[in-house]
């Protein structure tokens, strides 16, 4: 049956490699040697840019951000607020610290002197006790 009028098509020989891939797979669970497997999957994969349990594809982008030799261009960029907000408004009313460290210092401070008064006291106080019997 002569065959006219047909055109070249791409989508047919990953339908094909993907089927190819699967066969190959299948064999491997029917204990081929894991090997030829392997390289039989990896090579029909890589030939037809297909993902399989062995390959991944990876993007890489080499396209320049800007053209070669082009020196960068430095500048301040305005911050993303509002309209009609200022950065004093907004920012001058916050605490400029994250904790309240140099509170929690001083008070701890102020309880480790306290604790150590009180064992002061009490060791002067069973001194006193043991001479005075």
């Amino acid at each position: 049956m002569p065959l006219t009028g047909g055109r070249a098509q791409t989508g047919v020989a990953t339908l094909w490699a993907r089927q190819k891939i699967e066969d190959l797979m299948s064999t491997l669970r029917a204990s081929q040697n894991e090997d030829e497997v392997k390289s039989a999957v990896i090579d029909t994969a890589l030939t037809h840019h297909l993902v399989s349990k062995y390959t991944s594809l990876v993007a890489v982008d080499v396209t320049p951000s800007r053209p070669e030799g082009a020196a960068s261009k430095t500048g301040v960029v305005s911050s993303m607020l509002p309209e009609g907000a200022s950065h004093d408004a907004i920012f001058g009313t916050l605490p400029q610290t994250a904790t309240a460290a140099e509170l929690n210092l001083l008070i701890g401070l102020t309880l480790l002197l306290l604790a150590g008064l009180s064992q002061f006291r009490a060791q002067l106080s069973a001194r006193i006790n043991r001479l005075g019997r």
